[in-house]
């Protein structure tokens, strides 16, 4: 209900009603008797004077309302940049937590690691803690990143729940694959990720990205057998959920 009310108020045409009825009552309660001599007017404004309280008492509310909007508007923009200053921190996080998978999933390929689950790397909470107030907190502006934050802790789950398969499942066959046939999907997550960091730092104005910067594909300390046209293919694809967890 008081979404509705909100909108009404906010909504053109209700400004433009307002304008003409204040219009209007400037015309015939100032302008007109003025002109007519001070005494008329006087006459007039007494005749009237409940009116005109009436209508001194809406224009007050309506000011109230608008002061307190705008209050609340700089508070609710102080919480979401108090958030957004410690997004960078988190992004740093998730890159560092896909580094380490990325480069556990290339030692179970080679056959330099045991497929055990105490070697998979911990889920970085104060990460997650810290994208869901920054989610809570967001404006209209930050809806594509948050879209992307979203796809970005859903695949993290994903990709753990299928870790720890791979690393418990002693009757699951051909693990080496299935490690490298992850390595990929990984990358490609940690190249989402990288390219929040302009928009949090405010580097950037806004954050419209809809497909995959390839350059970002290459990570230090990690191997990469994305083929030209497979860098190129995945460049190309729209960013969703299923780019990373097909």
């Amino acid at each position: 209900m008081f979404e509705v009310i909100e909108s009404v108020l906010q909504s053109k045409i209700f400004k433009f009603f307002i304008c003409i009825l204040l219009g209007v009552y400037v015309c015939f309660m100032i302008i007109t008797p003025i002109n007519n001599g001070w005494q008329s007017a006087i006459t007039t404004w007494k005749e009237w004077q409940t009116f005109n309280a009436a209508i001194i008492a809406f224009l007050s509310t309506l000011l109230i309302v608008h002061s307190t909007k705008i209050s609340e508007r700089k508070n609710m923009l102080r919480k979401r940049n108090a958030t957004k200053a410690f997004m960078p921190i988190a992004l740093a996080e998730l890159c560092d937590y896909m580094k380490s998978l990325i480069q556990l999933l290339e030692k179970l390929h080679q056959g330099n690691e045991a497929f055990e689950l105490k070697v998979k790397p911990n889920i970085p909470a104060q990460a997650f803690i810290r994208i869901e107030k920054f989610i809570e907190e967001s404006v209209p502006q930050d809806q594509k990143l948050v879209e992307h934050l979203i796809i970005v802790i859903n695949c993290i789950q994903v990709f753990d729940s299928r870790l720890t398969t791979l690393l418990t499942d002693k009757h699951l066959v051909n693990k080496q694959k299935r490690a490298f046939y992850q390595i990929n999907q990984f990358i490609l997550l940690h190249a989402l990720i990288s390219g929040m960091f302009d928009y949090t730092r405010n580097n950037a104005g806004s954050y419209n990205t809809k497909k995959l910067n390839k350059e970002r594909f290459w990570i230090k300390g990690c191997p990469l057998y994305m083929t030209d046209i497979e860098m190129e293919e995945y460049a190309n694809k729209e960013i969703n959920l299923n780019l990373f967890v097909e």
